[in-house]
């Protein structure tokens, strides 16, 4: 998690980082689904294939949401709290966060739905044993139609339940902005 907090820094601080790490996430926004899993393939352990693959695809979805929360702050805010000699860590934690956090939270559900999609189907690509996608592609093959429906129902339970947890936290964390 530390390298992404370097990565938003060093893209607020230099003007050829952002461009170079936006031509980054341009590219991974283009390419297909599908050709990223196949260079992976090529080029890493077959074991980790499909947790790369969700990070290529849902990083360029974080990074730019989060990086509207970084440019929405309240300047007024920073800069009052920068006359009253407010620490650098709670204005990070009083003033960034939450802004950053409200911005965020409507897009994460997505993001964690869209990941998981994305994983499984790098684990259908890549043939791994023991994981859904592995399941789902063995019964493909021996034609159990039965079988795959019943993955594609736990994977649908599996993420109305994470559903209804990330609302819970969504919930939890906006309960300030509520209107009583």
């Amino acid at each position: 998690y530390f390298y992404l907090f370097y990565l938003f820094f060093f893209s607020l601080k230099s003007d050829f980082f952002k461009h170079l790490l936006r031509f980054v996430l341009m590219f991974f926004k283009t390419v297909p689904t599908i050709g990223i899993i196949i260079l992976l393939l090529i080029w890493v352990d077959l074991n980790i294939v499909p947790i790369l693959t969700g990070i290529f695809i849902i990083f360029p979805l974080m990074y730019e949401n989060i990086m509207i929360g970084i440019k929405s702050v309240n300047l007024n805010l920073v800069k009052m709290s920068n006359i009253f000699k407010v620490s650098k860590h709670y204005i990070i934690k009083e003033i960034y966060l939450p802004t950053i956090i409200f911005n965020f939270l409507p897009l994460f559900s997505s993001i964690v739905n869209l990941s998981f999609k994305i994983i499984i189907s790098g684990e259908i690509i890549a043939q791994k044993l023991n994981t859904i996608g592995g399941a789902i592609f063995l019964n493909k093959i021996y034609l159990e139609t039965s079988s795959i429906l019943s993955w594609i129902i736990i994977i649908f339970i599996l993420n109305i339940i994470i559903e209804n947890l990330i609302l819970g936290l969504n919930n939890y964390l906006m309960r300030w902005n509520k209107i009583d």
